[in-house]
């Protein structure tokens, strides 16, 4: 890495089920809504507390195998999810 390049600010775990609220509420903010497909059909309604409870059942369905990984930073906040 070179002199002048920005030190990365975060570190990767895996993701438990203490996690699941902490993943839920960032992907609600920049994910679910957003994501093209789901934009389309308009599977979220507008209002900002809207949600779809079977789309977030099946995103956290993948977690209990210990696959899942999140980046989180130096304050703890979830900056990246990968769900798998």
């Amino acid at each position: 890495m070179a002199e002048n390049e920005p030190k990365l600010e975060y570190h990767v775990k895996t993701i438990t089920v203490d996690d699941k609220p902490k993943v839920l509420s960032f992907l609600r903010r920049f994910f679910f809504r957003d994501e093209p497909l789901n934009y389309s059909i308009r599977l979220i309604p507008d209002g900002e507390d809207s949600t779809c409870i079977e789309l977030e059942e099946y995103s956290m369905s993948c977690v209990e195998e210990n696959l899942c990984l999140m980046a989180v930073s130096p304050a703890g906040a979830v900056v990246g999810v990968m769900l798998s």
